[in-house]
Order: C-alpha cells, then structure tokens, then sequence
C-alpha cells in the first residue's frame, strides 16, 4: 500500500506501512506519552518544532525524514490533532503522509505495541 497526502489510516494500516519502511511520529505532548504510554517505534516530535524538525534544510532535520520519498504517518490523542500536522508536512514537501484515524487510543483498541 502507497498512502497519499494527508490520508486517514486505521493503525492496523499503519502498523503494515511500518513494517514496509515508513516511520511513525508521535506528536503528542510528554504528558500524554507518560500517562498513557508511547509506541515504541515512534519518533517524538513537539508540534511546535515541526517546521525546525522537517523543514528540507533544517540542521535538527529528523534522521529519518531525511527521504522524503519514505512514508510519514503522524499520530496524536486523536485524529483532529494529527490531521492539521499531517496536512503540514505534506505542504513541507513529504509526498506520502498519513495519520491514523482514533489516534493513541485506536492503537491502544488495536492492541498494537506500546510501552
């Protein structure tokens, strides 16, 4: 499976795009990470920073945004704080984003990895 700009994948979906190379990134804040858990293959990002994190020139350029040929899929609490960020790095120049639809908690529903 291929996803497009900004698409809304179940986290089933997102767990089979991993598995075929894309990268998840989490954009919750630090307290919902400690109170609810965190995904283990998941890059941290602070929302705020996204634009220093993937921006093409950026020195603090995330290592795996590095190709931005890869798969992105970004999820937050739920899809309605993924989606605005998802939107955004497709604008920053990634062709190939997507956040999971029910965010951390459908991750959680799905009974996927979580530490």
């Amino acid at each position: 499976m291929r996803i497009t700009r900004a698409a809304l994948i179940t986290a089933t979906e997102a767990v089979r795009l991993v598995e075929q190379g894309a990268y998840l990134v989490d954009i919750r804040g630090e307290r919902s990470r400690e109170e609810d858990g965190r995904v283990p293959s998941a890059v941290v990002v602070d929302r705020r920073q996204l634009d220093r994190r993937f921006g093409r020139d950026s020195p603090d350029l995330v290592p795996e945004a590095a190709d931005p040929s890869r798969q992105v899929i970004v999820f937050c609490s739920s899809e309605r704080g993924s989606g605005p960020i998802a939107e955004r790095l497709a604008r920053l120049g990634y062709p190939f984003v997507a956040h999971i639809e029910g965010g951390f908690a459908a991750w959680q529903d799905a009974t996927l990895p979580t530490t």
